[in-house]
């Protein structure tokens, strides 16, 4: 746990034992002074409006480092989320010029290589863009082909394999 995490649970435990302290010693005094005037049933009302009010604020207090961290990091997601999103389109859109152009076999297996790496960014970088808006929105569903998705992967590793056969069985 960071410094400040624990700072702040300190500091929300310290606040609202406090509060809790104030608002039992505030409705003791409050039940002793207007025991003898019948307006005990008053009492209650006024200390369960003023506890909520008070509790309110208080937790808002507490909360509010947590809500200042939570609008900041979202900001920096966002943000460096757009950032990786340009560099990635340029590696993208030079590599296919290099492929159309390229016509030694060696130069071209390692620009298929170059392609499936940055195949994979673009799927991570998909991936934290997923993340991010269904923090933010509901859930989004997403029907895709699961032979698709295992083709690619088998793909990958027997680039990388050398030679290496992966025997797959699919029951549809």
């Amino acid at each position: 746990m960071r410094i400040k995490d624990k700072v702040f649970f300190i500091r929300a435990i310290v606040v609202f034992s406090l509060s809790l302290c104030v608002l039992l010693f505030t409705g003791i005094f409050l039940w002793e002074f207007f025991k003898d005037h019948n307006l005990q049933w008053w009492i209650v009302v006024v200390f369960v409006v003023c506890s909520l009010v008070f509790g309110y604020f208080i937790s808002l207090y507490a909360l509010a480092p947590l809500f200042k961290t939570n609008k900041l990091l979202d900001f920096l997601l966002k943000d460096t989320l757009h950032e990786l999103n340009i560099p990635l389109s340029v590696i993208k859109a030079n590599l296919q010029m290099l492929q159309s152009e390229e016509i030694d076999a060696k130069k071209c297996k390692r620009l298929d290589r170059i392609s499936l790496a940055s195949d994979d960014l673009h799927l991570l970088y998909k991936e934290v863009d997923y993340y991010i808006k269904r923090e933010i929105r509901e859930e989004m569903k997403e029907v895709f082909d699961l032979l698709e998705v295992v083709t690619s992967v088998i793909k990958k590793l027997e680039d990388v394999g050398h030679g290496v056969k992966i025997l797959t069985m699919f029951c549809l």
